[in-house]
């Protein structure tokens, strides 16, 4: 698990590649405005889902998507999600589909 309070200086959090499975789980207790981009560095459509989570559970995840829709990104193509004011404490980004690497930072405001 990632504190977001070790990156309260620049508020950017990178993350390695994303190539399978989900990031590092961000503890974002402390912050309510979250900013993600996700870049497919891929050939192919890849199919991506914002997740946040109260506790911290193995599960409970929950899609942060207003349509509970996963959300697919082209090749070359970056795709910002935002939250003002509502995130959740726990938040990752997890893969659907595809097969080659995208790159994940998360910026992280307003923390209290």
């Amino acid at each position: 698990m990632i504190d977001a309070s070790d990156y309260s200086a620049d508020g950017l959090i990178p993350f390695p590649a994303l190539i399978t499975g989900s990031t590092d789980v961000v503890n974002a207790r402390f912050s309510r405005d979250v900013i993600i981009s996700v870049t497919n560095n891929g050939t192919s459509n890849g199919t991506f889902v914002v997740e946040g989570n109260l506790d911290n559970s193995d599960v409970n995840w929950g899609n942060m998507d207003n349509d509970n829709e996963d959300t697919i990104i082209a090749p070359g193509i970056t795709q910002l999600f935002s939250w003002d004011g509502v995130a959740p404490p726990f938040i990752r980004v997890r893969k659907v589909s595809g097969v080659e690497s995208a790159t994940v930072k998360m910026s992280l405001g307003m923390v209290v």
